[in-house]
């Protein structure tokens, strides 16, 4: 690229823009969902980094473990090694992301209202179809490393059923789901085998 471009220095200045960006988003942003997660202990021996210091919260325990984790990377001396499997995970964030879009807006939850005059709900599927596509495209091996680790995650969530309140779309497809089939049931005749006595019990006064 800097050897096609009209000046190759702004190729490297924005080379390396990017990517102190991108670290400096990394170092903020993974401490905060670490603690996140902590905090509604979704998964066990994290509990430890929920703890935050000062006005703002920081999670500072967060900031030394992806450090380290950083650091780590670094000493190995091949970015070729990790970069597969970073790009994977990365690509599957933004999968998810997009498949979150497309079903907040199917389910119409009312949290979700998106402003962009040309919103469509199906270009956010299609984009987290494109995203699985491009994990595999890099790396298949690595692709299946992140895929099964997400899913174990999301089963171990799933199995554990933790008593949070996150507002999300699948409480709107919960609420969609019963609607459609109390509506059902008035296309549905009653029969013999599926009879069911209806009471109604008034307690107490009307005007109470």
């Amino acid at each position: 690229m800097a050897l096609s471009s009209s000046w190759g220095p702004l190729i490297y200045m924005g080379c390396f823009a990017a990517t102190l960006s991108s670290a400096i988003a990394s170092l903020v942003g993974a401490p905060r969902v670490l603690q996140a997660l902590a905090k509604d202990k979704l998964y066990p021996l994290i509990h430890f980094f929920s703890v935050g210091y000062g006005a703002n919260n920081d999670p500072v325990r967060g900031y030394i473990l992806v450090f380290i984790i950083a650091l780590g990377c670094i000493i190995i001396g091949e970015l070729n090694a990790v970069a597969p499997l970073m790009s994977n995970f990365f690509v599957a964030a933004y999968c998810l992301i997009n498949f979150s879009v497309f079903h907040a807006s199917i389910t119409k939850s009312p949290g979700w209202r998106p402003s962009f005059k040309y919103y469509n709900a199906w270009v956010s599927l299609v984009g987290s179809v494109l995203c699985v596509a491009v994990m595999f495209l890099m790396n298949w091996i690595t692709a299946c490393i992140t895929v099964g680790v997400s899913v174990t995650l999301y089963l171990y969530v799933s199995y554990r059923a933790p008593d949070v309140n996150w507002g999300s779309s699948t409480q709107a497809q919960s609420f969609n789901t019963a609607i459609s089939s109390v509506q059902n049931l008035n296309n549905v005749e009653e029969h013999v085998k599926n009879y069911r006595p209806h009471v109604l019990i008034l307690s107490g006064p009307p005007s109470s």
